[in-house]
Formats: C-alpha cells, structure tokens, sequence
C-alpha cells in the first residue's frame, strides 16, 4: 500500500498544459537538454549557467550529471589562484563539519551537487535582487527616515543602506512567517546536531523558503541574507552565549539580523517583520544604540501581551554570526565568479576575512565567528534528498505539501517567472500573473476529471494500461485535491505579486475576497492580514490598517502590534482621533 500511495503522489506533481504552453516548453526544455549534452563546447561555462534554475529540482539527475561533468571539465584546468586563501574563520566551526566532503573541497576547484545547487540558489538571488531593487521603497512608515538617514552617508554606504530596507521588505512581504505569536518571548537555540525534522532553520534552503513561501523566523532571515549576499553586503545573526549548565562554547540564542553599513550595524528584526525600531521612533536602531539605550529594548515589550527576551544589558555579550554558505568560503567559488561576465555575473565568492576587519572597525569587541547553521541546512538538504527516494511516511508527506514546487510543474513554472520579474506577457513569454492564473482549475473541469478523457488528458492524469480502476480512482481524487490546494496557493501569490507591482486594489481584492473568504486558506490568512494592513497603510487609510495588524495570534502578532503603535504615534501628531 505504502509503494502504491508513494506512485499516486509522484503522480500529482505534473504540469497542467495552458493552450499548448507547456507542452511547448516541456519540448524546448528536452532539446535544450540534448543540446547541452551533446553539441561541441565553445566555452563551457557560458553553456552551463542557463541550465541552472533546472538543478532546483528534485527530479534533476540527468542534467546535474551533466552540469557537473561540464563545469568540472572547466575547473580541472584551472590554475590555483593566488589571492585565495582559506579563511582562518574556519577554525570557528566544529570540526565534523569541517570534515564533510563538501567542506574538504573547499581548497579546490571542484564541484558537485551541492555545490552546483548553491550556484542555482545565487542565480535566483541574484535575479530577485536586479529587479526588486529598481523599485521605490515600499515601506511608508520607514521611508521618511530612510530619506534623512541616506542623506547622512557616503555615498556607496547610502545605497547598502536603501538596498537593504528594500531587499527587507520584499522578503516580510513575500516569506509568511510559521509559528505561533508567543514565540516571540524566547530566543531560538542555534541547532545542533544530530538534525531532526522538526529543528528551527536548517530544514530548507534560502531558495526553497523563496519558492514556498513560507518558513520559520531563521529560514525567513537566510532568505534576506542571500538577497545582501548578491549585493556584497555580509549579515550577520547576532547571538548570545546560552547560559545553560549544559551549555558548551558552541551553544549560542540566535536574536536578529545585524548589517554592517558605515559604521553602525543595523538591527532587523525578521520575528516582528520589521527594521528593530527606535523606541517609539519609525526610525531602524543600530547595535550601538540599542546597547546604549536601554529604552530601545524595554519598548521592544508589549505590556500585559509579550515580553521580549532581550535587554540593553545582554548585548554586551554578543556574538556576530556570520550567515555565509559554505561554498562562498571556498576557492572554485573565487575562480568562478571571475570567470562570470556580462549576464551570467552574481555574486559566489566573500572576502571573510575583509568583512571581519570591518565588522571589527564598527564594533572591536564584537566576537565575529562562522554561523554553522548554512552548513546544518546543507547537511540535512543532502540527507532530504536521500530520503525523497524511499517510500516512508515522511517522504509521502514532504512530497504531498512541496513536491509541486521542486519538480517541473506549473506551480514552480509561475514562482520562477515571478521571481525572474517577468510580468508581462508577450508572444514570446507568459508572464507570471497569467500563469498564476493558469493554476486556477475551476470545479467544473476538476468534476469532469473522474469520467471525461479529454480532461484527463489536458490535466494529464490517464489511466495506466496495468492500473486497476479503483486504484485510477483514487488518483483521480488526489488529483483534484492537488489542484485545489495550488488553486489557494496561486490566490495568495497573485496577492503577494499585485503587491510587488504597486497594484493594491487588485492585492487586497485577492488576499481578502479570494483568500480570507475561502476556506482551505489558513495556511496563508496571517500573511494575508498583514498585506492588507500594508495595502490599507499606502493607500493612507490608517485606522483600518491598524485593524489589520491588531489580529490576534497570528505568528508576526507582536511586529504587527508595535507597527500599528508606531502608526498611532504618527496620527496622534496629525491631530487624528485614535484607532478602537
């Protein structure tokens, strides 16, 4: 039963052909595929980085073979480059990790799968980041401050700071945070191993929490680290020592996001879904200030709601994290990203040495080390894959809620278009608000589905010539419930990408009447709360933003809780009446 439920699942996760489309592209994508394989090189690295969006995906085996037997075939001939050297840092991390195979590659020029799955996850960062950071600001509450302090800086340090308050909130807006309200009372332990499968952070990568858009409050954070990662700007997770009996010097509570730009480290709070404010300023509190200040942390508590675990007095015992990928670390990643030109070019390859110097100019007592965790997460995303190959109740599971977004499949089809900012649709390219929509099977064609063939075809779930009827049945059902769980999900992501586009009437028409009013959407209603407070706040209607971030138990409660004071504020100075 277990190995024929296991083929009913892989069954669900296929591609729902729109007017011809996808059968189009699954095409495009097999020849170039034969191409990649079989045409003589002219440059080896310039054939290779194309195909890397399709080693996101679980069913990638042919075409990663491919890829690392191309890149490798560049790297062997590769003189060793002599401004590489490997960091002293490294000596921050345990030794087992150290003594992975992908941490003994680091003093070469060699690749792998992970290694070509991380050049995979740069592109997308990188992708995100060309057309996210074109845009205007979109935070109306932080924006006055942003424009006085950007005015205070040197020029370069002014544009890491813009670029960071963008990148920011694009990642608040489009990862919805899991978790319950009250967990912003204590610190989340830095993991540890043996990993399970319900450990904080590590249980998927940055680019897996960007396409399933969600995660935890340390997978919400690695998203926007990779996004600065692709700007050159290093981040930091700011920690404290855990003062357990059991404690050794390797436990660490993780706090929040710290960015080094000019000579402050700035503090984002990715738990509240938002920069650490200033007291009851809209204005974003650096380190210093929040060690010298102790107002800055008391205000951080919602008296009689939530405590926050962290004072004035702790920060004198914090440590810098540094949230790199292993492989950034490493000497093929420095001799590939100089081979990158033109469009092919991102960011692979940190000077951690020279970010250490810096983060110790800002901060000399600041004890900066290597975080451990990237590597956790690279760990347990190697063991994941394993797993996906046996048919246990896990894999069942995983593959019932994420398959459709790390196979070929019109879920990620539309998430990757997104991602890519291609929005517009032309003769050439869907844009993805059409193939969101391409999601959206209505009920008429999914009833159709269990007695009409050509449906069945379209939607390509046909009967096996060896499949008994009732098993057929049943994998029709399963069909249908796929279809109407993606349905839910491309209602949300039609929301969150209304908002990236600035169109907010059609993002509140679809968090709200084709979100909230449906049922099924649970999963998303907290992040659609809070999108609609934003949506309600740019329109300047700030009493009924307010009534948004007052929802009770959602897991961003206390951020949302805070904005709205911070928002009450400004109307209390504007002569407004208050908010009930």
């Amino acid at each position: 039963m277990l190995r024929f439920y296991h083929w009913i699942v892989v069954g669900l996760l296929v591609t729902v052909p729109s007017c011809g489309h996808q059968d189009e592209a699954r095409e495009l994508r097999r020849r170039e595929a034969q191409s990649f394989e079989s045409e003589e090189q002219v440059d080896v690295v310039d054939k290779a980085i194309p195909f890397l969006p399709m080693l996101l995906r679980l069913d990638r085996g042919p075409i990663l073979r491919d890829f690392v037997n191309q890149v490798n075939s560049w790297a062997i001939v590769q003189p060793k480059q002599p401004s590489w050297t490997r960091p002293s840092l490294l000596d921050s991390l345990p030794k087992p990790l150290l003594s992975t195979d992908f941490g003994e590659r680091l003093d070469r020029i060699e690749f792998s799968d992970l290694e070509s799955e991380y050049l995979a996850q740069c592109k997308l960062m990188s992708d995100v980041g060309r057309w996210v950071l074109e845009r205007p600001y979109r935070d109306p509450l932080f924006a006055p401050w942003l424009t006085e302090k950007i005015g205070s800086l040197p020029e370069a340090e002014a544009i890491r700071l813009e670029q960071a308050m963008k990148l920011f909130d694009w990642t608040i807006r489009n990862i919805a945070l899991e978790g319950a309200s009250k967990d912003i009372e204590a610190l989340v332990r830095d993991p540890q191993m043996p990993l399970t499968d319900v450990g904080l952070g590590y249980r998927a990568l940055p680019w897996q929490t960007m396409m399933f858009g969600r995660g935890d409050a340390l997978q919400r954070s690695r998203v926007f680290t990779q996004l600065l990662f692709q700007q050159d700007i290093a981040a930091v997770m700011l920690a404290f020592p855990d003062s357990s009996s059991e404690s050794t010097d390797q436990d660490r509570l993780l706090w929040c996001v710290g960015v080094p730009i000019d000579n402050e480290i700035f503090l984002f709070e990715t738990r509240f879904g938002l920069p650490l404010p200033l007291g009851d300023q809209a204005a974003m509190a650096t380190l210093r200030e929040a060690r010298t200040n102790p107002t800055i942390l008391r205000r951080a508590k919602l008296p009689g709601r939530f405590e926050y675990p962290v004072a004035a007095e702790d920060l004198k015992k914090a440590v810098a994290l540094l949230d790199i990928e292993p492989f950034a670390l490493s000497h093929g990643m420095k001799a590939l990203e100089e081979r990158l030109t033109g469009d092919a070019r991102m960011k692979l390859w940190m000077d951690v040495q020279a970010v250490v110097e810096r983060i110790r100019v800002i901060d000399p007592d600041l004890n900066v080390q290597l975080w451990k965790l990237p590597w956790l997460a690279q760990i347990y995303s190697r063991e994941l894959r394993s797993r996906m190959g046996d048919m246990s109740p896990f894999s069942l599971k995983y593959m019932a809620e994420f398959g459709a977004y790390m196979n070929e499949s019109i879920v990620q089809d539309a998430r990757m278009a997104h991602f890519l900012g291609h929005f517009e649709s032309t003769l050439d390219v869907i844009g993805a608000p059409k193939k969101y929509m391409n999601i959206r099977i209505d009920e008429g064609t999914l009833a159709k589905l269990v007695y009409d063939t050509e449906v069945q075809r379209q939607l390509q779930v046909i009967r096996r010539s060896n499949e008994k009827q009732e098993e057929y049945q049943f994998r029709v059902q399963q069909a249908q419930q796929f279809y109407r769980t993606a349905k839910l999900d491309s209602n949300a992501f039609l929301g969150f990408l209304q908002f990236d586009l600035d169109n907010l009437d059609a993002a509140s028409d679809w968090l709200d009447n084709r979100l909230l009013q449906i049922d099924g959407t649970e999963r998303w209603a907290a992040q659609a709360k809070y999108l609609l407070g934003r949506c309600a706040e740019a329109k300047g209607e700030i009493t009924e933003a307010i009534g948004w971030y007052k929802s009770e138990g959602v897991p961003q409660e206390a951020g949302n809780r805070i904005r709205s004071r911070l928002l009450e504020k400004i109307k209390s100075e504007r002569g407004d009446p208050p908010s009930r």
